[in-house]
């Protein structure tokens, strides 16, 4: 008879091998009290995995990257979650210029045209597990092939954005920290790209919702949610 070897690490579940005068079946027994049964004869071989993506959740638009349901820092898709400035991994209470880490002496240091997947990109540090902020190029195809739909959901405005695929997520409008105040919450979303602008040094390109492509730029100290990306 065919062997089967069971892993069992840290699960709420309980398999266990059946017998009966015909065939034997493994049985899965979930935590809502429902069961599954296998004919161990079909089963070839039985692991416990890490699910992909550090467990992320994720949409396929049908675009050339996967997009996360929701912003870093959140815990669903109509939270904010988290703002961060351009380079900077993590939120804080003052997103003035003078409290900007790439700012001295009153310039901006360069941290690269393209920060996407580096030390400086807030998806990254955050999340790892290949995720990241989306390029220019990732948010104009988001915003140009995609069709945009003011909504409401959870009580939360925001925009459903839907692919190719038929698939949506849902980008709250959580609006902006410019030094300690927030602005344009439950009106207007402004999400960071990992691509700062070619014209200006002090400024980096955001997808918006006004035109929902990224070509449109701000001062990488203001504090903007992030919402990743990860390549297929």
């Amino acid at each position: 008879m065919k062997q089967v070897r069971l892993i069992l690490a840290c699960l709420c579940v309980c398999c266990t091998a059946v017998l009966s005068a015909q065939t034997r079946h493994m049985v899965v027994y979930r935590t809502d009290g429902t069961r599954v049964s296998m004919d161990i004869a079909t089963i070839d071989s039985i692991r416990i995995e890490e699910p992909p993506y550090g467990g992320r959740e994720y949409v396929d638009l049908g675009l050339s990257v996967l997009w996360a349901a929701c912003n870093v820092g959140a815990g669903h898709p109509g939270e904010s979650g988290a703002y961060y400035a351009w380079g900077e991994t993590e939120p804080k209470d003052d997103y003035s210029e003078d409290r900007y880490l790439y700012y001295v002496y009153e310039q901006y240091q360069s941290i690269g045209a393209d920060i996407c997947g580096t030390k400086y990109d807030a998806a990254s540090a955050v999340w790892g597990e290949g995720w990241r902020m989306p390029t220019l190029a990732e948010a104009e195809e988001l915003g140009n092939q995609c069709s945009w739909t003011w909504t409401t959901q959870d009580g939360v405005n925001g925009y459903r954005v839907t692919g190719p695929s038929g698939a949506s997520i849902f980008l709250p409008a959580a609006g902006y920290y410019s030094e300690t105040e927030q602005l344009g919450a439950g009106q207007a979303g402004y999400y960071w790209t990992g691509t700062q602008s070619a014209a200006l040094r002090s400024a980096a390109h955001n997808l918006n919702f006004t035109g929902y492509t990224g070509r449109w730029t701000a001062s990488r100290a203001y504090g903007f949610p992030v919402r990743a990306v990860h390549s297929r």
